[in-house]
């Protein structure tokens, strides 16, 4: 049976095998996922249970909270059931089920008990008349004690309790997640194994699992300020809840089925839109306004949970009517009949027999393969640990250098500020400089300008004088007056001639006496007759004549003494004229001079045959600038 279905011979077979071995008085039927609706005709009391809306409603994640439900919204139901457990179910194999369902809950041979009103309201949307007479029995879950809340952090601290799926409102929860950021810190509690994605976050705890009778310890220990429950299907009761409501935590929740119906807003809790806004909005009202969260958990502290007792003593009160469901399994009436059944009966138990044994080797290979899958489930989930090791340690790593890169930055900043002032400075001095040196331009392009006009002006003057003069010497008293002015400079001369010779016939004496002392008698008489000789030999001229020297052309080798530490250093920059050059360096390799020295020729880029042809001469430092 993949989902559910009308009849089952195999079904029925051992379902009154069952009801005659173990005396079977009453039925409850929690659920018809995996059963045929024979077990709603056992004809003996039955109670269905609605935990769920199958097979009323196609889809296993029911959306009946809309005011009226169309046949659009049943489509589209059918077209999700393709991804759901059980695959696609067809409208007309669904049709089916439904009517002969809703015949059996109308003939009120079957007590229906809904755990909340919202399954009762959403199954009338589906079908009035089959659903008239309900009756609401919640669930109870064990005790958990009122938890001590005692502040220690200041950080605001959101807890998420159960699993995390899409019906369960993921994405909404990752959005809110989201927008509050990392000042707000989330617990996951039960998330289950997509609680993984979120360990990588510093600001969200994840603990995958936990045992049942180890939540109180791990509310206590959490301390959490509010919950969040965002699930986005109808809910026909939601635990949750309950566990959430008896600790005392403040619980924010969509307004999805029962949870609507549940939680009283303002009062023993918050209900919010289906939105990620109307979530935050309220959060952080909460955040402001603590005194609202201590209200509620005064509300959840009066009430008085529904136990165990109060649900078994609603049940038994159900059980108390006789009122039993449409007898299928009729008496036999005589013995033929019961012979001819008792001999359908033994193949049909024969055929089962046979079935069982395909089953529990089909089970025995799927065993083989639950095992095998369970290994690879393990290796992937230690190399998934590995690669969030090496996640986390990359993670610090890339934090590590971003945060040497912004010191990095911050002191490449500060340099830049450092050196901005500096040079504004230094502009700024450049510019007073400029400024000045601009003042002193213009004063000297004036004086220049003065300048030139007084040169002008001086010019124009000696052009004056020039012809003044050049009238006086044309002029006949100039040519009169001549000798006279030839008489004046030779008397002139004479004059200090005859004032020279009486200066040194004073001086004689003296000059006398120190030649005596120096150069004695004769010496002096010889200083005395070369100075009044009127024949004096005219100094010889010693210098050569400069010889013309023809420059060699045959560039053969040449080789220089090198020396480790000459005391004389020869530089000779050339340019081109090679054979200048080499004829330079020739005459320098003939010299005898004890005195130790090098030579070093500095080629200024040069682009005649130097660089190829100075490789002939040895003992040199040949040195090329490069530009």
């Amino acid at each position: 049976i993949a989902a559910t279905c009308i009849s089952h011979v195999e079904y029925k077979t051992i379902l009154e095998s069952i009801i005659q071995q173990f005396n079977i008085s009453s039925v409850i039927v929690s659920s018809l996922i995996g059963h045929s609706l024979d077990c709603l005709q056992t004809g003996l009391p039955t109670i269905r249970v609605l935990h769920d809306y199958f097979p009323s409603w196609p889809s296993l994640i029911a959306d009946l909270d809309k005011p009226e439900i169309s046949e659009q919204d049943l489509d589209l139901a059918l077209e999700q059931t393709k991804n759901e457990p059980f695959g696609q179910i067809s409208k007309q194999q669904f049709k089916q089920w439904q009517q002969k369902l809703h015949q059996l809950y109308q003939a009120k041979t079957i007590k229906l008990i809904a755990p909340s009103e919202s399954v009762v309201k959403n199954l009338q949307k589906i079908d009035k008349d089959s659903f008239k007479q309900l009756t609401i029995i919640p669930h109870a879950i064990a005790k958990i004690p009122f938890i001590d809340f005692i502040r220690k952090s200041k950080t605001f601290k959101i807890l998420i309790l159960g699993r995390i799926n899409p019906p369960k409102g993921q994405e909404l929860l990752e959005q809110i997640m989201h927008k509050l950021g990392k000042a707000v810190q989330f617990v996951l509690l039960g998330a289950g194994n997509e609680g993984k994605k979120y360990l990588p976050e510093k600001n969200i705890t994840v603990i995958m699992d936990y045992a049942n009778d180890e939540l109180a310890q791990h509310l206590q220990k959490i301390q959490a300020n509010i919950a969040l429950i965002t699930s986005q299907t109808s809910e026909t009761f939601n635990y949750t809840l309950s566990e959430l409501q008896q600790a005392g935590i403040c619980t924010l929740s969509t307004k999805y089925g029962a949870l609507e119906n549940r939680i009283i807003d303002g009062k023993t809790g918050f209900l919010c839109e289906d939105n990620a806004d109307d979530f935050i909005q309220k959060i952080k009202q909460l955040q402001t306004q603590p005194e609202l969260i201590n209200a509620i958990r005064q509300n959840l502290k009066a009430e008085t949970p529904y136990t165990f007792a109060d649900e078994i003593k609603s049940y038994k009160k159900i059980l108390s009517n006789k009122t039993s469901s449409y007898k299928l399994f009729q008496q036999v009436k005589n013995d033929k009949s019961f012979a001819q059944n008792l001999l359908l009966t033994d193949i049909e138990k024969h055929r089962i027999e046979n079935l069982l044994v395909e089953t529990e080797e089909e089970l025995q290979e799927r065993t083989k393969w639950a095992r095998k899958l369970t290994e690879n489930l393990k290796q992937a989930s230690e190399n998934i640990d590995l690669e969030r090791k090496e996640s986390q340690h990359l993670k610090q790593v890339i934090q590590k250098e971003k945060k040497r890169f912004s010191q990095e930055i911050a002191a490449i900043q500060k340099t830049l500020k450092v050196e901005t002032t500096r040079m504004q400075q230094e502009i700024k001095q450049t510019q007073l400089a400029f400024n000045h040196a601009q003042q002193q331009f213009e004063q000297t392009l004036l004086k220049l300008q003065e300048t030139e006009q007084n040169l002008f002006d001086t010019q124009a003057d000696k052009e004056r004088i020039w012809q003044e003069l050049t009238s006086v010497y044309q002029s006949r008293s100039w040519r009169v007056t001549k000798p006279l002015r030839k008489f004046t400079s030779w008397a002139r001369h004479k004059r200090n001639a005859l004032k020279f010779r009486m200066t040194q016939l004073k001086s004689f004496p003296s000059r006398a006496i120190r030649s005596l002392k120096t150069r004695g008698f004769i010496g002096t008489l010889g200083v005395i007759k070369n100075k009044f000789s009127s024949k004096q030999t005219p100094p010889q001229n010693t210098q050569e004549a400069p010889k013309n020297i023809e420059l060699e052309q045959n560039f053969d080798k040449i080789s220089l003494t090198l020396v480790e530490n000459p005391v004389v250093s020869i530089i000779i920059p050339v340019y081109n004229h090679f054979e200048h050059t080499y004829n330079c360096l020739k005459s320098i390799a003939k010299l005898n001079e004890k005195t130790s020295f090098e030579v070093i020729v500095v080629d200024d880029c040069s682009t005649d045959e130097t660089p190829e042809l100075i490789k002939n001469i040895s003992g040199i430092t040949y040195h090329r600038q490069q530009q």
